[in-house]
């Protein structure tokens, strides 16, 4: 890619500079992703955020969503972080927040991928790392929290029941959903529970529990740790070459798709690579401005201490994640 740049860096006498800076910007990631894989997790977060950070360089770069020029600026040519954090109490507690005051110098990096991308960026009222790191479909296994409030859900179309469905209907499944949604609490149903907890889910549209003809099986899934307990009827795309997959869910690691969250202030769901870079934006600032408290939660030998094990997965899920999803989003968009 560095030889032939992709999509807003081909070649061209305008494009010069932006080729230049994705080559640089891209050779610098790929520098900081294969140090980050030798060193452990009292500096890893440092060289991971910095390596996104340059990859996010490179992507706005070749975007053709930030213009060569506008208004004397070049959008494609980030200036600042975009995103603040208190590094100080407990980990999924750590408010990430958009700046107070607009960059007089041009779009910030957080800001401008988010614009190369095509999606939303944090809203004003900021994000909680606990939930940034809950959608991350590598944390799954290992999570921060005993019970992360809204996961990344595993999206699978499941076939039609008879009889047949309604034309324009489809069933899904969604797995590694938290227990409270089928557990009784709160004095509520198994359906209202259900629906309170895809809410927060807004790719799913207007999904139902039965179809509008009532067709269909009431019956429950599986009630295990991972899958939620109901089927779920979504309405699919006219065009029969559309998966339910696509339509629904993002794409993820090869194949596979999720069903995530929408943050709160948000319409959509923060695109992943936002997600780990809020993250690892969290953890690099813990690390860097108060090392002794990022000492303690790493410490493994801890007993009974999630804490530190999680971050040592996450650390280390992120170092093949994330240039994966970076290569994604560059062969999207060329």
């Amino acid at each position: 890619m560095r030889a032939l740049p992709p999509g807003a860096a081909r070649e061209g006498i305008r494009c010069d500079q932006r080729a230049e800076v994705f080559r640089s910007a891209l050779e610098q990631s790929e520098q900081l992703f294969r140090a980050a894989e030798t060193i452990g997790p009292e500096t890893q977060p440092l060289l991971l955020f910095y390596g996104l950070s340059q990859a996010g360089r490179a992507l706005a770069a070749v975007s053709p969503s930030l213009p060569a020029a506008e208004q004397g600026r070049q959008p494609w040519h980030l200036k600042g972080h975009g995103i603040e954090a208190n590094p100080q109490g407990p980990l999924r507690n750590i408010s990430l927040m958009p700046p107070k005051k607009p960059n007089p110098h041009g779009l910030t990096s957080f800001a401008g991928v988010a614009q190369a991308l095509g999606c939303e960026g944090l809203p004003i009222s900021g994000a909680r790392l606990g939930d940034l790191w809950a959608s991350l479909p590598e944390t799954r296994y290992v999570p921060l929290e005993e019970a992360p409030r809204f996961p990344a859900l595993y999206l699978q179309a499941q076939s039609a029941y008879e009889p047949p469905l309604p034309s324009g209907w489809s069933t899904i499944n969604l797995t590694f959903c938290p227990a409270r949604v089928w557990e009784e609490s709160g004095g509520l149903s198994q359906e209202e529970r259900i629906t309170e907890f895809l809410a927060h889910y807004p790719t799913l549209g207007e999904w139902r529990f039965l179809p509008p003809d009532g067709v269909g099986r009431q019956e429950t899934g599986r009630r295990d740790s991972s899958s939620l307990p109901r089927t779920i009827y979504v309405p699919h795309h006219p065009n029969p070459h559309v998966s339910v997959e696509t339509l629904l869910g993002t794409p993820y690691r090869g194949d596979v798709h999720y069903v995530l969250p929408a943050i709160e202030g948000n319409q959509r769901p923060l695109h992943p690579l936002l997600a780990w870079w809020g993250v690892l934006y969290g953890l690099a600032s813990v690390a860097r401005y108060e090392p002794q408290s990022w000492v303690k939660a790493i410490n493994i030998d801890k007993a009974n201490d999630r804490t530190a094990n999680a971050i040592e997965h996450l650390l280390e899920m992120a170092t093949s994640a994330i240039p994966e999803l970076v290569t994604r989003e560059l062969h999207r968009l060329n």
